[in-house]
């Protein structure tokens, strides 16, 4: 299971790991995670909080779902069963760019939920939708 990993914990979990690959084994250099990965991993499971586990559909989405994680995206054009993280690009030293596919160019709750949940955790992150 993915637990959501803050700006602060990564650079600490990457510290620790640096130092025991530089003294160690570099194989364990796999220990050590990029932001990048991180980022989308975070997106991705904020994306999937909007949908609710159904025995005979797997998971169903519902406007009242939506309402409750990112309010006003239930009125925005997205395809909700194929939304997901395209890409992920540093824009500067500490910013990135989140490009999320299957939702119209102009969905702003969307994109504020994520900014709002990424910006809590340390992330400075720009995002935009796409078809």
């Amino acid at each position: 299971m993915w637990l959501v990993q803050t700006r602060r914990e990564l650079v600490k979990h990457n510290r620790i790991w640096e130092r025991v690959v530089s003294e160690q084994d570099l194989s364990l250099r796999e220990h050590i995670w990029d932001e990048m990965t991180v980022i989308r991993q975070n997106v991705d499971w904020l994306l999937s909080l909007v949908y609710i586990p159904d025995a005979e559909e797997g998971c169903v989405i519902t406007p009242r779902s939506v309402q409750k994680w990112a309010k006003g995206a239930e009125k925005e054009s997205i395809n909700w069963g194929d939304l997901g993280v395209a890409s992920v690009q540093r824009l500067g030293e500490d910013s990135w760019l989140v490009e999320i596919e299957e939702a119209a160019p102009d969905c702003p709750n969307l994109q504020a939920y994520i900014r709002k949940w990424m910006g809590l955790w340390g992330w400075r992150v720009e995002v935009r939708t796409a078809w």
